[in-house]
Protein backbone atom coordinates (compact mmCIF):
# COMPACT_ATOMS: atom_id res chain seq x y z
CA UNK A 1 0.00 0.00 0.00
CA UNK A 2 1.32 3.35 -0.67
CA UNK A 3 2.16 5.61 1.93
CA UNK A 4 -0.35 8.51 2.23
CA UNK A 5 1.32 11.61 1.97
CA UNK A 6 -0.71 15.24 0.82
CA UNK A 7 0.27 19.05 0.18
CA UNK A 8 -1.78 19.39 3.57
CA UNK A 9 1.35 18.01 5.42
CA UNK A 10 3.91 20.46 6.18
CA UNK A 11 7.40 18.84 5.18
CA UNK A 12 6.14 16.22 2.95
CA UNK A 13 5.78 13.95 6.75
CA UNK A 14 3.93 10.45 5.99
CA UNK A 15 0.50 10.28 7.67
CA UNK A 16 1.70 7.65 10.20
CA UNK A 17 4.98 9.85 10.60
CA UNK A 18 2.54 12.48 11.65
CA UNK A 19 0.49 10.67 13.16
CA UNK A 20 3.48 9.75 15.80
CA UNK A 21 4.55 13.57 16.18
CA UNK A 22 1.41 14.69 17.07
CA UNK A 23 -0.22 12.03 19.15
CA UNK A 24 -3.24 12.36 16.86
CA UNK A 25 -4.63 9.43 15.52
CA UNK A 26 -4.13 8.40 11.80
CA UNK A 27 -8.17 7.88 11.20
CA UNK A 28 -8.06 11.33 12.86
CA UNK A 29 -5.90 13.40 10.70
CA UNK A 30 -7.02 11.49 7.12
CA UNK A 31 -10.86 13.03 8.85
CA UNK A 32 -9.25 16.49 9.09
CA UNK A 33 -8.01 16.66 5.71
CA UNK A 34 -11.19 15.25 4.27
CA UNK A 35 -13.61 18.11 6.07
CA UNK A 36 -11.04 20.85 5.29
CA UNK A 37 -8.97 21.50 8.56
CA UNK A 38 -6.10 20.53 7.44
CA UNK A 39 -6.06 20.97 3.62
CA UNK A 40 -4.45 24.70 3.84
CA UNK A 41 -2.20 23.68 6.81
CA UNK A 42 0.09 26.17 7.89
CA UNK A 43 2.47 25.60 11.08
CA UNK A 44 -0.06 26.90 13.58
CA UNK A 45 -2.29 24.72 12.40
CA UNK A 46 -1.50 21.45 13.40
CA UNK A 47 -3.21 18.27 14.17
CA UNK A 48 -2.40 18.42 17.63
CA UNK A 49 -4.27 22.16 18.11
CA UNK A 50 -7.26 20.78 16.24
CA UNK A 51 -7.54 18.43 18.98
CA UNK A 52 -6.65 20.51 21.49
CA UNK A 53 -9.62 22.47 20.60
CA UNK A 54 -11.64 19.71 20.18
CA UNK A 55 -11.21 18.26 23.62
CA UNK A 56 -11.73 21.88 24.65
CA UNK A 57 -15.49 21.73 23.77
CA UNK A 58 -15.35 22.99 20.42
CA UNK A 59 -17.19 22.20 17.49
CA UNK A 60 -15.71 21.45 14.59
CA UNK A 61 -17.01 24.53 12.34
CA UNK A 62 -15.59 26.75 15.39
CA UNK A 63 -12.60 24.81 15.27
CA UNK A 64 -12.59 26.27 11.96
CA UNK A 65 -13.36 28.85 12.35
CA UNK A 66 -10.65 29.10 14.83
CA UNK A 67 -7.78 27.97 12.63
CA UNK A 68 -9.14 30.49 10.09
CA UNK A 69 -8.18 33.12 12.35
CA UNK A 70 -4.79 31.55 12.76
CA UNK A 71 -4.30 31.39 9.36
CA UNK A 72 -4.78 35.12 8.88
CA UNK A 73 -8.46 35.13 7.29
CA UNK A 74 -10.77 37.77 8.08
CA UNK A 75 -12.37 36.64 10.96
CA UNK A 76 -14.00 39.89 13.31
CA UNK A 77 -13.26 40.62 16.56
CA UNK A 78 -17.21 40.12 17.11
CA UNK A 79 -17.51 36.75 15.15
CA UNK A 80 -14.26 35.55 17.72
CA UNK A 81 -16.04 37.09 20.65
CA UNK A 82 -19.41 35.61 19.87
CA UNK A 83 -18.28 32.43 19.48
CA UNK A 84 -15.92 32.68 22.60
CA UNK A 85 -18.97 33.66 24.45
CA UNK A 86 -20.94 30.93 23.44
CA UNK A 87 -18.11 28.32 24.00
CA UNK A 88 -18.14 29.68 27.75
CA UNK A 89 -21.58 29.56 27.91
CA UNK A 90 -21.67 25.85 26.81
CA UNK A 91 -18.53 25.30 29.45
CA UNK A 92 -20.81 26.58 32.55
CA UNK A 93 -24.01 24.38 31.15
CA UNK A 94 -22.33 21.38 31.05
CA UNK A 95 -20.43 22.13 34.91
CA UNK A 96 -24.00 22.90 36.71
CA UNK A 97 -25.32 19.77 34.86
CA UNK A 98 -21.86 18.10 36.19
CA UNK A 99 -22.41 18.90 39.64
CA UNK A 100 -26.04 17.92 39.51
CA UNK A 101 -25.19 14.65 38.40
CA UNK A 102 -22.34 14.45 41.24
CA UNK A 103 -24.83 15.76 43.86
CA UNK A 104 -27.40 13.24 42.66
CA UNK A 105 -25.01 10.43 42.54
CA UNK A 106 -23.43 11.13 45.85
CA UNK A 107 -27.13 11.28 47.48
CA UNK A 108 -27.48 7.57 45.63
CA UNK A 109 -24.67 6.17 46.80
CA UNK A 110 -25.26 7.43 50.28
CA UNK A 111 -28.53 5.31 50.28
CA UNK A 112 -27.52 2.71 48.80
CA UNK A 113 -24.84 2.47 51.57
CA UNK A 114 -27.98 2.85 54.37
CA UNK A 115 -29.66 0.12 52.48
CA UNK A 116 -26.91 -2.26 51.89
CA UNK A 117 -26.13 -1.77 55.47
CA UNK A 118 -29.81 -2.88 56.56
CA UNK A 119 -29.79 -5.55 54.12
CA UNK A 120 -26.01 -6.92 55.44
CA UNK A 121 -27.46 -7.12 58.61
CA UNK A 122 -30.49 -9.10 58.28
CA UNK A 123 -28.62 -11.25 56.14
CA UNK A 124 -26.50 -11.90 59.88
CA UNK A 125 -29.48 -12.35 61.26
CA UNK A 126 -31.30 -14.98 58.57
CA UNK A 127 -29.63 -18.36 60.11
CA UNK A 128 -30.83 -17.45 63.73
CA UNK A 129 -34.41 -16.69 61.67
CA UNK A 130 -34.03 -19.72 59.88
CA UNK A 131 -33.00 -22.20 63.28
CA UNK A 132 -35.81 -20.73 65.00
CA UNK A 133 -37.71 -21.89 62.23
CA UNK A 134 -36.52 -25.10 61.62
CA UNK A 135 -36.34 -26.26 65.35
CA UNK A 136 -40.06 -24.97 66.11
CA UNK A 137 -41.00 -27.57 63.25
Amino acid sequence: MPRSNTNARAGNLSIGDLSRQTGVNIETIRYYERIGLLAARGPSATPSLIRRSRDLGFSINDTHDLLGLARGHNLTCARVKALTEQHVADVRTKIRDLESSIGFSASWLQDAKGHLFRTVRSLMRLPAILGARSSSE
